[in-house]
């Protein structure tokens, strides 16, 4: 938890992540679609210093979401209607992406050319906003749904499996997998019950689905990419820190502003009070902090022996806790018998996860890479535990007791 401008905010990502890419998690295009979608928006404040952001949302406006979507449980039709709009969608971009894969772009004009960004853009922005509002839902709804179905019997093991069961994905694709086909032992769920996992297993496969997109989408457009980076004699990594209108600009003008880009890969701040993003890089990013009085907010860490989150993967380990920040660290330092103790988990953390015998994260709902994975490698997992990687440190010996959600210093 942070402040700024007197306000309160919390984490909600905690990752390695562009100052472009975060765009697309912040204009006013995605914040349309995402109350569109939703029923209403957020403020978020993004910082991104050196390569890694994180973004917090506005305390009042995580409490309006939840709300909202505790709202959309009475809606039986919700999830069907999200999948439907997705596909539909989601046929655009694709068949855009592979209008252009392969296509050379010598001859094409540079207003064309950004042209082509501004319409993937518009096209994608769809998927990212049901992508985010989806992983909110989980996050602030979706832990309700364990304790759910512990009202329908006490068998621990045959409580996870249901929880497996109604949490996977709807259907498979490049990251989500389908856990388990059939349940001899399944419950029969109350319609809210029913409605709560069908969201969720449609989330579990947009979200995935979505990061394979992005994936696709940065391949089919090398070419763009590098023909952009050639007229304005740049790397094409460096288009990661303008703007598509920034980029516009420079094509038009045939100029890169030098001086923005060593900023922004610096420090980039995106801030959305209201209805427009403001930007911030370099100096001026570090005086906006200072004006608003940033900071975190006070938390005791002395005699803190018990942490609470949310169970994603119950059961219950031991071991010596690791703390790290990104793949290479957590890798590097995890050895097995130990638990990994990261912000959020992606598919690059994956060999050190097979090492873990627990994982505990800073973000995330019950249906985020770290929940699906610990569910498939049948190992403990407890999430969204706020300031986690403040109060444990590396070398702390830890129980993760995922049954109840707790984290005990030992």
């Amino acid at each position: 938890m942070i402040k700024l401008n007197g306000k309160q905010y919390q984490l909600f990502f905690s990752n390695n992540l562009e100052p472009l890419r975060a765009l697309n998690y912040a204009d006013e295009l995605f914040f349309g679609e995402f109350e569109r979608l939703s029923g209403s928006r957020y403020r978020i404040l993004s910082i991104i210093r050196k390569g890694w952001q994180e973004k917090y949302g506005l305390e009042s406006d995580i409490a309006t979401l939840k709300k909202h979507f505790e709202s959309k449980l009475k809606d039986e039709r919700w999830a069907d209607v999200l999948l439907k709009e997705y596909e539909e969608k989601r046929a655009v971009l694709t068949g855009t992406l592979e209008k252009e894969a392969g296509r050379t772009y010598e001859t094409t004009a540079s207003t064309d050319l950004a042209e082509t960004l501004i319409l993937i853009r518009k096209q994608a922005a769809t998927l990212d906003s049901m992508s985010n509002m989806l992983h909110l839902f989980s996050s602030l709804v979706g832990d309700s749904f364990l304790e759910r179905l512990k009202v329908y019997g006490k068998d621990v093991d045959a409580t996870n499996q249901n929880f497996i069961f109604y949490t996977q994905p709807i259907k498979e694709s490049k990251y989500a997998k389908l856990l388990i086909s059939e349940l001899p032992d399944v419950v029969e769920l109350s319609k809210e019950d029913a409605a709560l996992s069908a969201i969720l297993r449609t989330g579990a496969y947009i979200k995935d689905d979505v990061s394979a997109l992005l994936e696709e989408r940065g391949v089919k457009l090398e070419n763009l990419f590098e023909e952009i980076s050639k007229r304005l004699v740049i790397a094409p990594s460096d288009l990661c820190y303008l703007t598509l209108t920034e980029i516009k600009a420079a094509l038009e003008k045939g100029v890169v502003n030098e001086k923005l880009l060593a900023d922004r890969k610096e420090l980039t701040i995106l801030f959305y009070p209201e209805r427009s993003l403001e930007i911030y890089e370099g100096d001026s990013a570090e005086e906006f902090l200072k004006s608003g009085a940033f900071g975190a907010v006070a938390v005791a860490i002395e005699n803190v022996t018990e942490l609470k989150g949310q169970a994603a993967s119950l059961g219950k380990a031991s071991g010596r806790a690791v703390v790290v920040k990104n793949s290479d660290d957590a890798i590097k330092q995890l050895k097995e018998g130990d638990v990994l103790v990261a912000p959020y988990t992606a598919p690059e953390y994956l060999p050190a996860m097979k090492r873990s015998v627990a994982i505990v994260t800073e973000t995330g709902g019950i249906t985020s890479h770290a929940a699906i994975v610990s569910r498939e490698l049948k190992i403990p997992c407890v999430i969204g535990v706020q300031n986690v990687m403040t109060l444990l440190k590396t070398g702390d010996q830890i129980e993760v007791d995922a049954e109840n959600g707790v984290i005990r210093k030992i």
